[in-house]
């Protein structure tokens, strides 16, 4: 049974701080809603495929941009189309982390997995939902994105399962 690896992109590949290989890109939706620069690294998508392809897990967006994630976000880090995890409606007195951890126990289906977001408290919100079989999240600081050793630690949970 393979693992997933779920991936946020706000905080996790779209960050505030410049750093090395990090590049603005301008984002203007069909609709209107939301344009503005998002700043993202050509590396993340590389060390996510690699991260992936040698722990035999699955990518798989857990985001709030959905499928644009795979028009706005994947192509110009150089990620394929991935699955998308649809969380369902979101009631807006319900925390983020609730409504993000509740579909991402229910599409795991027994399936470990690993998540990127730079939320901190949403494990406390998967400990609600009594998983019985291995979920790590991997918490990113929102500043910076993903960083080497973000993956390197991955890397080593993924690679004990």
């Amino acid at each position: 049974m393979n693992k997933i690896i779920y991936v946020d992109v706000d905080g996790v590949l779209n960050f505030n701080e410049k750093c090395e290989g990090s590049f603005d890109y301008w984002v203007d939706f069909d609709d209107g809603t939301k344009p503005g620069y998002v700043r993202l690294n050509k590396n993340h998508g590389p060390w996510l495929l690699n991260l992936a392809k040698e722990t035999g897990s699955e990518l798989m967006w857990a985001t709030s941009w959905l499928d644009l994630a795979n028009i706005y976000i994947g192509p110009q880090i150089g990620l394929p189309e991935l699955p998308v995890l649809n969380f369902g409606p979101q009631k807006f007195s319900e925390y983020n982390g609730a409504w993000k951890s509740r579909g991402m126990a229910e599409k795991s289906d027994g399936r470990p997995f690993l998540w990127f977001d730079d939320d901190f408290t949403i494990a406390q919100y998967l400990k609600y939902d009594k998983l019985d079989y291995p979920y790590k999240v991997q918490e990113i600081g929102g500043r910076i994105g993903i960083t080497k050793d973000d993956i390197y630690q991955a890397y080593t949970w993924l690679s004990e399962l």
